[in-house]
């Protein structure tokens, strides 16, 4: 049910229940780098943060190159980030050359750190550096989490929900369940919610 249809109307539907017609609203998204979300996102233009936790699990368990993501990931600034990288940078190389780092984990890597790595070994700045770094650096993201884990039972719960003893009860319901929630939420938090 992760579709970008779906997240539009919950989009459509909050800005028409709880903010001012007159009133300019954006919110940035964290997100687990789903398509829908992805897309949502992209038609609305909003700024979308990768989910820390998502991000740290390309990488695999118990992996070095996982602690030097998580580390990078941690980096309060744009010096720290660098230093990090650096750092990772070499032990990517030397995993490379011992044959224990496939391709797809490295292009995840280079994605993350928006570098590119030349035939010779050496890294560079990707054009889309800032594009891919914003995307999940701390020191840019203001009062957005670095983790998606306080939704992720919201899966679960939409699953229930559209597929109630294996009938499909359509966007409607699932528009309502989210809505009902929201104004919970609402009237818990009163003035501080939005």
């Amino acid at each position: 049910m992760k579709t970008s249809l779906f997240f539009d109307a919950v989009y459509r539907l909050y800005l028409g229940q709880f903010i001012p017609q007159d009133f300019k609203f954006k919110f940035d998204v964290l997100c687990d780098a789903g398509a829908g979300l992805k897309k949502f996102c992209d038609d609305h233009r909003l700024p979308r943060f990768q989910c820390h936790r998502h991000l740290i699990e390309w990488f695999g368990n118990k992996s070095i190159l996982k602690a030097m993501v998580l580390k990078i990931l941690r980096s309060p600034s744009i010096e720290a980030m660098s230093k990090n990288v650096t750092v990772a940078n070499s032990v990517v190389l030397s995993l490379k050359a011992a044959g224990k780092l496939n391709e797809n984990t490295l292009k995840k890597y280079l994605s993350l750190t928006g570098q590119i790595l030349s035939n010779d070994g050496k890294f560079y700045r990707s054009p889309l550096f800032w594009t891919q770094i914003t995307q999940w650096a701390l020191w840019l993201r203001g009062n957005i989490t670095s983790c998606s884990n306080h939704a992720e039972s919201f899966h679960r719960i939409m699953k229930a929900v559209v597929k109630p003893n294996g009938k499909h009860v359509g966007l409607g319901k699932c528009l309502m369940f989210v809505m009902k929630a929201i104004h919970e939420k609402q009237m818990a938090f009163k003035d501080s919610f939005i």
